[in-house]
């Protein structure tokens, strides 16, 4: 039995060793922990930033759910060690992983090793273009195969199919058609056997509108993109407006309140010389109440000692005329001064002084 070229031998597993979301080799082959599907960790952290608000992730291909056991989320995930491995070994006999990336497709349907020209998807093998000739013309052997120019398959509108493309079902069958309600791919006898009265399409059809989906979606992503750019960039602005606001309302705060401390201030001051001069104006009052009493009481002690009762006896007529109008004038002064010095009437004096 004759080996697999060795050209064909890595093409097989890099389509093998193929994340289902990025296209590419795995990058870091990660587990889902409910159907044990693989994909590239960064692509599961990808998926994740648009599900933040779930505690899990269901799974792209099947749709189970895998519940997120602690904060870290994708990655408390399992890796798949012996996709991993596979990936290792596959880089090391293409020479390393950017040899890998940049290696083009090469004829598995000679031994020349060219670049390949086409593919044929019933047969699964790349073609040069002398055996994309004979392919062609030996109608006998190969009539009915379905060919793929390589350009198509560069540019990305269609894909090259390989043996995981085949019907699990009916081996010698291509994946063609596509289940819109059970979501899987098969082929056309499938049709009949298990989707009788479901939404069919064509392969490529489903594959051109789910390429046009993404590109509608990718320029939806970049104008809601835009749209949210502009809604931080406004809340900054928002923000900024705000925090001058602000700002210039706490100056003016601050220098109304300077004013007002100083309008106090000045108050403060004329009020304490007020107070001062009153309390001055009030003791002179004091004063001269004090010094007035002072002079009643040597009046009238100079008086008393000229109407000494035990003078009487040796007055005259008209000298006791003049004592009793001196005890008259006496009596007057000592009333007087009675009601002038008592503490109700300094307390009126001192009223009549404030509300003035």
């Amino acid at each position: 039995m004759a080996e697999q070229p060795e050209t064909e031998a890595f093409s097989s597993s890099s389509q093998n060793l193929t994340c289902p979301l990025c296209l590419e080799i795995f990058d870091v082959a990660t587990i889902m922990t409910s159907c044990r599907h693989t994909f590239c960790l960064k692509c599961l952290k990808q998926y994740n930033l648009a599900h933040q608000n779930l505690d899990y992730m269901v799974c792209p291909l099947c749709m189970a759910i895998s519940k997120f056991t602690s904060t870290n989320r994708v990655d408390d995930f399992l890796a798949n060690v012996t996709v991993n491995g596979l990936v290792d070994d596959y880089y090391a006999k293409c020479g390393g992983m950017n040899a890998a990336l940049e290696m083009r497709p090469k004829c598995t349907g000679c031994k020349f090793q060219r670049d390949a020209y086409s593919f044929c998807k019933t047969c699964n093998i790349y073609m040069c273009i002398n055996c994309d000739h004979s392919h062609k013309q030996l109608t006998i052997f190969f009539e009915g195969h379905k060919i793929i120019p390589n350009d198509d398959i560069i540019k990305g509108t269609v894909i090259a199919g390989h043996s995981s493309d085949k019907c699990y079902i009916h081996k010698q069958e291509d994946k063609d058609m596509y289940c819109e309600d059970c979501k899987v791919h098969f082929c056309l006898k499938c049709v009949i056997d298990r989707h009788k009265n479901h939404t069919i399409k064509n392969r490529a059809d489903f594959e051109r509108e789910l390429r046009l989906e993404v590109n509608d979606l990718v320029q939806r992503v970049a104008t809601r993109k835009s749209e949210l750019e502009k809604n931080i960039q406004n809340i900054e602005l928002q923000r900024h407006e705000v925090d001058s606001a602000m700002q210039k309302l706490r100056e003016d705060v601050n220098q109304a309140y300077s004013i007002k401390v100083k309008e106090q201030e000045e108050n403060h001051r004329k009020l304490s010389e007020e107070i001062n001069a009153f309390q001055h104006s009030f003791h002179d009052d004091l004063n001269t109440l004090k010094s007035k009493d002072r002079q009643r009481i040597k009046s009238i002690c100079s008086s008393i000692k000229l109407v000494d009762k035990n003078r009487l006896g040796h007055l005259e007529t008209d000298t006791l005329s003049a004592h009793a109008l001196l005890c008259e004038e006496l009596d007057a002064v000592l009333k007087k001064s009675t009601d002038n010095t008592s503490a109700v009437a300094i307390t009126m004096i001192t009223k009549e002084a404030r509300n003035n």
